[in-house]
């Protein structure tokens, strides 16, 4: 199986609308590549720092040589309760990318795609909680049928659901391949309907809406008042999963949305349905009590 390198989307756009102080602290929250980090360390002066996380085991971190930069594993949902660990405090930027890297899609054991058949895994971080495919067995139809809805299946979410939890249940190994083929036959633009179903049972395996709205929410605690939330988002279910998870935001602003160049659409395809979402933090509420989310 040929390796997919996977490449970091709207480096110039993140920089442009993150970086306000060359001495700052800036956060990655979704290290991936590098490909953000490695930008930002790049325009930073010798008092700038950049620290760097990711919730995916696998991730080999970069340019630990370099003394502005540090890095760990950990998901953004418990960012405060890791920077005040180490006694950080006062960021001036923010960003998280909400995609799912070339490289973990192509990566057959992780479950993540129906592109190659694997394990119906799905986790991000395989040391958290259980494979997708055993709370499926445990799952009822009502509750699954509801969970692809919140996860942002479009289709028929009911029948979907029914299919799914048949074929998992009656088969002793079921693939990824498995479910895309149950699904592609639920409608006449099967593909499509196996992208959406899979990118809902990505979302609920990892509870993406909850870490959003888990970041969101501590955001304006970590950075400084002015300082700024980037938010990458790549389809029409991450913009919902920002506008909702800012809704209730009342320290956080939506400055801006900015879309990736043609340019970069022509030589980077993982950019085509890519959403940079601006966000400033109008004050910091330490007059509330943090409200800690612990690893």
């Amino acid at each position: 199986m040929v390796r997919r390198e996977h490449r970091s989307v709207m480096i110039q756009e993140v920089v442009d609308n993150l970086l306000t102080n060359t001495s700052g602290l800036y956060i990655d929250a979704t290290y991936g590549a590098g490909g953000h980090s490695t930008a930002l360390l790049g325009c930073l002066g010798p008092k700038g720092r950049v620290i760097a996380f990711d919730c995916d085991q696998s991730i080999r971190f970069a340019r630990t040589s370099d003394p502005r930069a540090a890095a760990g594993h950990a998901n953004f949902r418990s960012l405060e309760w890791n920077l005040s660990c180490a006694e950080i405090y006062g960021a001036d930027g923010i960003v998280a990318d909400l995609g799912a890297s070339a490289t973990q899609l192509h990566d057959a054991q992780r479950g993540l795609s129906y592109l190659h058949p694997g394990p119906i895994d799905m986790r991000v971080d395989p040391t958290r909680s259980a494979p997708l495919s055993g709370r499926i067995m445990r799952t009822g139809l009502g509750t699954l049928h509801s969970s692809l809805r919140c996860h942002g299946f479009s289709g028929r979410t009911k029948a979907a659901a029914s299919s799914i939890l048949q074929i998992v249940r009656k088969a002793r190994y079921t693939t990824t391949l498995d479910v895309a083929t149950a699904t592609c036959c639920l409608h006449t633009q099967g593909m499509h309907m196996a992208a959406d179903a899979f990118r809902a049972l990505r979302s609920m395996a990892n509870s993406e809406p909850q870490c959003l709205r888990s970041l969101v929410r501590q955001a304006p605690a970590v950075l400084k008042p002015g300082g700024r939330l980037l938010i990458l988002t790549f389809d029409s279910y991450g913009e919902r999963m920002v506008r909702a998870s800012i809704e209730h935001a009342s320290s956080l602003v939506l400055m801006r949305t900015v879309a990736p160049t043609q340019r970069e659409v022509a030589s980077n395809p993982g950019a085509r349905s890519s959403l940079l979402h601006v966000l400033r933090s109008t004050g910091n509420p330490r007059a509330v009590a943090p409200q800690y989310t612990r690893p």
